[in-house]
């Protein structure tokens, strides 16, 4: 290997240890916390979603890891996309109603991250689909936060060891989602000053005013696919991205490079197909010293580095694997089913 190449792949780790080698968690105001949460219950199927608040427009961005430019204009992900802002605008329901609707959508984001899980699950002949909504029905008559429900149901487990932690991992599932869906239904029900951030984002969900983009290649990381459209249009705020799970290394270095704040960064690598934003603003995402590195060299080198780069063996950080890839859940976010505020307009039904 010439020893400028050498040179180039050290230089740019070193970067991006610098950028995800500690784990952060920000805690932005509440209005983007929500962007957050829309993100996890849109991720479906997904590896990740991600969604931005366009001021331009006062509209919603929209992106998955897996809806990309030569993805139809409807598939699996979509539809999931679609479904949840059905569900969070339909005021028809109580939230008891709407909570048994999500039960699909739960299991959908189970196996997708926890194959593992649901073979041990189903190895113990359970039903999971009709547990999930069991347990939904469990926590809406239960009128607990979803933090209290969880550790209730996590004491009262009695069951070999293998299934009790599948089971533990499909509850915390649960509670996830319904505390992201119970907040994100009474954030859009209140009201702030007009033309506030947040009154303008809660009118959005209420007003399903969302835009899916069908942007990049194949597998190319939700946030990456919001930056590039945030990069190309004109006026367009490098303002809070919400994503549905922290950023890894690379798509950590992305957002720091460009100055687009998110929740934060987990840091474990991943394969990470080169996002055009990146790809054309190179300068910008490697530095100034990888960059004066690449510059130099032939288009054969250069092509060698691109792929290094956008390869899980560039980070130095990729074996640590407790590096949680959710954000840590905040007292601030918790939602209790019967809160003094809704109890008047959604009342407890069994399910």
């Amino acid at each position: 290997m010439p020893k400028t190449t050498q040179e180039f792949k050290s230089q740019f780790s070193q970067r991006l240890f610098n950028a995800a080698n500690t784990r952060k968690s920000h805690n932005p105001e509440r209005h983007f916390r929500r962007l957050d949460s829309l993100a996890r219950l849109l991720e479906g199927s997904s590896i990740c979603a991600a969604v931005y608040f366009n001021a331009l427009d006062n509209s919603l961005w929209v992106a998955s890891n897996k809806v990309h430019a030569g993805s139809r204009a409807n598939n699996a992900y979509i539809t999931n996309i679609k479904f949840v802002f059905d569900l969070l605008a339909d005021d028809q329901l109580s939230n008891e109603q709407a909570l048994s609707k999500l039960n699909g959508l739960i299991y959908t984001n189970f196996i997708q991250e926890h194959r593992r899980e649901l073979k041990e699950l189903k190895n113990a002949e359970i039903n999971l689909p009709a547990t999930i909504k069991k347990w939904l029905n469990d926590f809406s008559i239960s009128g607990e936060t979803s933090k209290i429900w969880l550790e209730n149901f996590i004491n009262h487990l009695e069951c070999d060891a293998s299934v009790r932690k599948a089971l533990e991992k499909c509850a915390t599932k649960i509670a996830r989602c319904v505390r992201d869906f119970l907040k994100l239904r009474k954030f859009f029900r209140s009201s702030d000053s007009e033309n506030s951030p947040s009154e303008n984002i809660a009118k959005a969900l209420r007003e399903k005013k969302y835009r899916i983009l069908h942007f990049d290649g194949k597998n190319v990381h939700a946030e990456m696919r919001i930056l590039g459209k945030i990069l190309r249009t004109p006026g367009a705020e490098k303002s809070y991205l919400g994503i549905s799970k922290l950023c890894c290394a690379h798509c950590a270095l992305a957002v720091a490079a460009f100055k687009t704040p998110t929740r934060g960064v987990h840091g474990q690598a991943a394969d990470w197909p080169l996002p055009e934003c990146v790809n054309a603003n190179l300068k910008t995402y490697l530095g100034d010293e990888a960059h004066s590195l690449f510059s130099q060299q032939t288009t054969a080198e250069q092509n060698e580095m691109r792929a290094y780069v956008a390869t899980k063996e560039s980070s130095p950080i990729k074996g640590n694997k407790n590096r949680r890839m959710e954000p840590d859940w905040s007292d601030s976010d918790e939602e209790t089913l019967n809160d003094n505020e809704l109890i008047e307009e959604f009342k407890l039904l069994s399910l």
